[in-house]
């Protein structure tokens, strides 16, 4: 990926979530993706599902999207309906265990840096390789 200019890193850490994810969502369709799908409300839906699902080109595609110092939800009890559930973390390598699906994080500065380029294109390497770094976050 591209380091960032001064300028780059303050339009990342400017940059919203909902910003990021519309520049995601966006890129996946100019790429042919055959479905995108993120939870508007996601008040309704289990916790800890990451925020955008795609099909491209036959991959199942994940993507946790966080504003540039946003955090992981963490695993822990819902105060709605007092439930156990696992964080945002665990859910990826849920995912990620299938085999079957690739999954990633996303934050503004990764965007400006070219990573969605590099998954589209299917170069980036999965999200198992960075586990680890991002439960250190």
């Amino acid at each position: 990926m591209n380091e960032l200019t001064e300028s780059q890193q303050i339009i990342a850490n400017a940059m919203s979530e909902a910003e990021l994810q519309a520049n995601v969502d966006d890129a996946l369709r100019k790429a042919g993706a055959q479905y995108v799908y993120h939870t508007h409300k996601s008040r309704y839906s289990e916790r800890s599902m990451p925020d955008t699902f795609a099909v491209l080109d036959g991959r199942l595609i994940f993507i946790e999207n966080k504003r540039e110092k946003g955090k992981f939800i963490p695993a822990g009890e819902t105060p709605r309906t007092h439930r156990y559930q696992p964080g945002q973390l665990d859910i990826m390598e849920i995912i990620l265990a299938t085999g079957k699906a690739e999954v990633y994080s996303m934050r503004p500065s990764e965007w400006l840096a070219g990573k969605m380029e590099l998954i589209i294109s299917g170069l980036f390497p999965n999200l198992q390789a960075d586990i680890a770094e991002l439960r250190g976050k």
